[in-house]
């Protein structure tokens, strides 16, 4: 093929051990990185926008009724990020349903989730470490 080279030379680094490649690795990666970005800082072409969501204000407000129903319907177990357990929820239903339903309509409201419910969803989705797995 015209233009085409054949590389002979290893594409991978020569290490001592499997720690000396990972760290290898991971230096690569973190260069290339910091290399992007001081690149791409540097650059008049990207423009700082701010974001702004959209109201969500086509649902209809929800009631205690709605709130405790959905609470006494739920499977009673519960998992490691959950608050408080299920089965706890369940019995003081009464007492945390009217801020639970005020918390759903502020949040519909201003588009905005409390930091104390986002912060669980940041759990659910960081990625274990090596020692958690």
């Amino acid at each position: 093929m015209i233009g085409l080279k054949k590389i002979n030379a290893s594409v991978t680094p020569t290490a001592n051990s499997q720690e000396e490649a990972a760290e290898m690795m991971s230096d690569f990666f973190i260069h290339k990185i910091d290399k992007l970005c001081s690149g791409s800082a540097a650059s008049p072409q990207h423009e700082q926008y701010e974001t702004v969501s959209p109201k969500l204000n086509k649902f209809k407000p929800v009631t205690k009724e709605e709130i405790k129903k959905l609470i006494l319907q739920a499977p009673s177990k519960s998992c490691p990020l959950d608050p408080m357990p299920t089965e706890l929820l369940k019995k003081c239903v009464d007492q945390v349903t009217p801020s639970l339903a005020e918390m759903v309509k502020k949040s519909f409201e201003t588009g905005v989730v409390p930091d104390c419910v986002s912060a669980t969803f940041d759990k659910e989705t960081k990625p274990r470490s090596r020692n958690s797995q």
